[in-house]
């Protein structure tokens, strides 16, 4: 049985996905989805699989939801405010159960961020494994097929896997939107990460299931010398 451990490259590569996830949390609309993209880079970069992937996507998730909550009461102090002051100040009197509440929805979101993260990781470690294998595998062919051939095709699996994981995060996305309206205001923000999740493992997963196919036929079709 593997034993997975927290190394300093996971760390490294965590703070990589949280140098990506900050960037990415400034832009609006994208910046629901810096968690899975911070843990997609970090899991990518781990380069040992899903499982280590999901590990390095989880500690950037931490990360960046510790980072981010850091630089937020920041920003809120030197306004001069904090959430559930009562009257608006420079912090004091902050009611208990404000900060109770305040100190939930953080862990709450902490907590999802932090998975939705680790989700990213393992789609980013699934990812790498594949372009892995199939660099290993166009390499060490015999007469393998011309490299210019191998990068339209990889270019074309690529493109695919993409559109099939957009058409899946428009379909979940508009769903879970849709399904959350009468109970979530406004639900699109519940509705667009389920969808980014969705698309993304749709597309990693096609990919995988495509380079996998590609690869039997091209052995397949190889003939003996």
């Amino acid at each position: 049985m593997t034993t997975l451990t927290l190394t300093r490259r996971t760390v490294r590569n965590g703070g990589i996905g949280l140098a990506v996830g900050l960037v990415v949390g400034v832009v609006p609309i994208l910046g629901l989805f810096a968690p899975l993209l911070a843990g997609s880079v970090a899991g990518y970069l781990e380069r040992a699989g899903a499982r280590a992937g999901a590990i390095a996507g989880a500690v950037a998730g931490v990360l960046l939801a510790v980072v981010g909550s850091v630089l937020g009461v920041a920003i809120l102090l030197a306004n001069g405010t904090l959430p559930g002051e009562l009257p608006p100040g420079p912090g004091l009197g902050l009611p208990i159960g404000g900060l109770a509440i305040a100190a939930a929805l953080w862990l709450v979101g902490a907590t999802g961020g932090t998975i939705v993260a680790a989700l990213g990781g393992a789609f980013g470690g699934v990812l790498e494994a594949d372009v892995r294998a199939r660099s290993v595998r166009v390499g060490d062919a015999a007469g393998g097929e011309p490299g210019e051939r191998s990068r339209t095709r990889t270019i074309l699996v690529a493109v695919g896997s993409l559109l099939v994981g957009g058409v899946t995060f428009v379909v979940v996305a508009l769903g879970v939107t849709a399904a959350l309206d009468p109970y979530v205001w406004p639900s699109a923000l519940l509705g667009l990460p389920a969808g980014a999740i969705g698309g993304v493992g749709v597309a990693v997963l096609a990919f995988h299931l495509l380079t996998r196919r590609t690869a039997r036929g091209r052995s397949d079709g190889v003939q003996p010398q």
